[in-house]
């Protein structure tokens, strides 16, 4: 489903009226738009940095045109575009459905019926693309919508457009490492069998959940590609055949993609459903959802004053809020958002708690002369625990010195990891950008709020980057920060919501399709 604009989106690109957000990739943003005419469509806009590239203009106004005759109907048709506006824009038809990394990611693998028709509806799709003389070079369940009729193949000569751009990638590899064929993973030259084996490993990944070459680093993956032979455990025989001969590392021993349209087209006439029945209300409840009222969209930006730039106001925050934001310890999205994690204040109430301790400790053992007055033993008490106090005061200045992640900021462009400590405070950060990540997701663990990402093909930091500031792998994805919570559930369920929605704002389809 659309999500709503947000504040800097435009309203209108060509004359098409813009309703709503529905993600981003490589390429850019891609808004739900409709026509003076009420048809809806689905808008990409090129990003500002590759606009400004000649190289890619010249390669998108090439592959929007070949695009533009792509017929068949298991593609989505690029009905308009225009390569010399600022910036270049292309428009296809709206399949109101999920992709199948949605699907399969929310609802389990497919049933075996459903896989083949779904592989004979990709396949007819790409005979459509190879026809034109195009390769997609990218086919991958999140290239996939799955619609009541049948699944639709999108973003085909995309993947071509922004090869070797350079403001895009530092490679000339492009494709998404569990999905790419051997020939993409060695550079070499790509034709239509690359599809081919692409096709294998999406219809492995509808039929099991999972890339039949595994997970984990990208290099790791397009080893295993290169290499190893495919994990199709669990997939019907008749599927597995079929699969495995697609994922042949030979390109020559492929079969070709009519072979496999004939082989897995069903005889008599199609089914009434081809999708299970939860699957089929999700799509349903995204054609009334599109064919409904726009989202909701707020005004036009204006320039917002110190107090606009807040999701909450200085006044409608809590009094502990207030003395938690002046620590070095506080959560907030990119806008300011009141997200605060009150670890300080649990770190100045144990301090407290270690004092009146040690006081009762002075009292209970020490000899306090008669006489003395109010001040006069708390005099006492300090001179007698002098050292003890100085121990706590130093392990509290030496914890806030050393912690690295205090500052978590989640913001318009992407997040923002502030070295904290009252000496280090904003004066290292590592940020990721929302453009080099596949997906991001939080789940709540006893110590505190996990945050986990997912990098897109050919964005990984370096191996030393990612050991100097302590992110971990963790299966395919990478451990970024492991945040503190409140220990009082009502406090703890507030700021995992206000994160949540920080990212909805902030992440959109990324945390979505986390």
């Amino acid at each position: 489903m659309a999500d709503p604009l947000r504040a800097g989106d435009p309203r209108k690109v060509g004359s098409y009226r813009l309703e709503g957000r529905l993600g981003g990739g490589g390429m850019g943003q891609v808004f739900l738009g409709r026509s003076p005419g009420g048809m809806t469509v689905a808008v990409k806009v090129v990003r500002s940095e590759l606009a400004d590239d000649a190289d890619f203009r010249r390669r998108f106004a090439a592959e929007v045109e070949a695009a533009r005759k792509v017929g068949g109907f298991y593609t989505a048709q690029v009905v308009d575009a225009d390569t010399d506006a600022d910036p270049p824009w292309m428009a296809t038809a709206y399949i109101p459905g999920p992709s199948l990394n949605q699907v399969v990611t929310d609802h389990g693998p497919m049933p075996a019926e459903s896989v083949a028709v779904l592989g004979a509806g990709l396949a007819e799709g790409l005979a459509a693309v190879h026809a034109c003389g195009l390769v997609h070079r990218d086919l991958k369940p999140a290239n996939v919508i799955l619609a009541e009729d049948g699944p639709r193949v999108i973003d085909f000569g995309i993947a071509r457009a922004l090869d070797t751009t350079s403001h895009t990638v530092s490679r000339t590899v492009v494709g998404t490492p569990a999905f790419m064929s051997p020939e993409q993973a060695r550079a070499d030259t790509i034709g239509p069998p690359s599809d081919v084996f692409s096709l294998g490993c999406v219809l492995a990944f509808a039929a099991t959940g999972r890339s039949p070459f595994g997970t984990g680093a990208d290099h790791a993956v397009t080893y295993r590609i290169v290499h190893e032979k495919p994990d199709l455990t669990g997939i019907p025989d008749h599927l597995a055949d079929l699969i495995s001969a697609c994922l042949d590392k030979d390109p020559d021993r492929r079969p070709e993609v009519p072979d496999i349209l004939g082989r897995l087209a069903a005889p008599g006439p199609a089914p009434t459903r081809w999708l299970p029945d939860d699957i089929t209300e999700v799509i349903t409840q995204r054609r009334t959802a599109v064919s409904g009222p726009a989202p909701a969209t707020p005004p036009p930006p204006s320039a917002p004053t110190k107090k606009e730039e807040l999701a909450l106001s200085e006044d409608e925050l809590k009094p502990w809020e207030k003395i938690a934001s002046s620590f070095p310890l506080v959560m907030r999205d990119g806008r300011k958002a009141a997200i605060m994690v009150d670890a300080a204040i649990k770190d100045a109430f144990g301090i407290s708690v270690a004092l009146v301790l040690l006081s009762v400790a002075v009292l209970l053992f020490s000899d306090i002369p008669y006489g003395y007055g109010f001040w006069d033993v708390l005099s006492f008490i300090a001179w007698e625990g002098r050292y003890l106090i100085a121990v706590v005061i130093a392990s509290f200045l030496f914890a806030n010195f050393f912690d690295m992640r205090d500052n978590f900021v989640v913001g318009t462009d992407g997040i923002r990891l502030v070295y904290s400590g009252w000496l280090l405070a904003k004066e290292k950060a590592f940020s990721l950008f929302w453009e080099n990540l596949e997906r991001i997701s939080v789940a709540e663990r006893d110590a505190g709020v996990r945050v986990v990402v997912w990098f897109r093909s050919g964005h990984h930091p370096s191996p030393t980057l990612l050991e100097k500031h302590d992110i971990q792998a963790l299966g395919d994805g990478y451990l970024l920060a492991t945040l503190p919570l409140p220990i009082s559930l009502k406090r703890r369920t507030k700021k995992l919501a206000e994160l949540r929605a920080a990212l909805v704002r902030h992440a959109g389809d990324k945390y979505a399709r986390a």
